[in-house]
């Protein structure tokens, strides 16, 4: 069951609905904002999934005093937006509506397409400087939960590597998912994503590297996409490299852990940024 669980989390699921009426679909944003009087700008949910059993609810909190306008725009695996079913709305890839100062609201994918979608979503609250937004997701499949918090993506965010601890053993399963912030799109076949696997004791076990679009998404079962992850515990960083460098938002990368014990349990793990001295 854990790792049929697990592919299915890197897409995620059934939840009460709740009133969803002050959304609305809007046009699309091209690239994700980066600008912010905190320095945050966007609060990104590296994973998003809908259907074949799985559905997603996001909260978005305003940390304002004042009523503001929230934003989500979602993306595919391409980095070209990537419409879910939201349950009251309709199937779009971006949405607006109100939040009152200090308030929240709760969307919810629809959750009963037999085929999976993924992708992920940006949050934020203006179209200009100023974004001072929180959000999570509760994915949910089977009865099983798990709850993610946001990330935010910022001018101050230089997290062009990621690094997980995984144990893929007694069956437990690993599942990663991330997401490219590369604005520079025109020109870039994909930039480079590269993988180092070490043992517990942080000797390097394997190398390697993937293609990941500009403003893409993907998602994987770590044992499957990286063999030397299999069944044995260790750690695994991530490393962007933009083929296209963009000076002025160079890209950073965001990502989510997944476990599922045997037992067919949820639990998000969080990935860190290494440290380079």
């Amino acid at each position: 069951m854990n790792k049929t669980i697990l592919i299915a989390i890197l897409a995620l699921a059934a939840m009460p609905a709740f009133p969803q009426n002050q959304f609305k679909p809007r046009t699309a944003r091209t690239k994700p904002l980066m600008y912010s009087s905190t320095g945050l700008g966007d609060a990104l949910l590296p994973q998003i999934a809908d259907g074949g059993g799985w559905q997603t609810m996001i909260t978005i909190i305003n940390l304002r005093s004042t009523e503001t306008t929230a934003y989500v725009d979602c993306g595919s695996d391409t980095g070209d937006p990537q419409p879910f079913e939201w349950s009251g709305i309709g199937t779009y890839a971006s949405l607006q509506g109100p939040v009152a100062g200090y308030g929240s609201i709760e969307i919810i994918t629809q959750g009963t397409a037999n085929k999976l979608g993924q992708g992920y979503c940006l949050v934020s609250t203006t179209e200009g400087a100023g974004n001072d937004v929180a959000a999570f997701a509760i994915y949910s499949y089977a009865g099983q939960e798990v709850s993610v918090p946001a990330s935010p993506v910022g001018l101050t965010n230089s997290r062009n590597s990621l690094i997980l601890a995984f144990d893929n053993t007694n069956g437990y399963s690993y599942g990663v998912a991330l997401v490219d912030t590369n604005t520079s799109v025109t020109g870039n076949s994909g930039d480079i994503l590269n993988w180092t696997v070490q043992d517990t004791e942080g000797n390097v076990v394997a190398r390697g590297s993937f293609k990941i679009a500009p403003m893409g998404h993907t998602s994987f079962m770590l044992a499957d996409a990286i063999p030397a992850a299999a069944n044995t515990r260790g750690t695994v960083t991530f490393t962007i490299v933009d083929t296209v460098p963009n000076g002025i938002m160079p890209g950073t990368l965001v990502g989510l852990g997944l476990r599922a014990t045997p037992w067919g349990a949820l639990t998000s793990v969080d990935m860190f940024e290494p440290m380079t001295y």
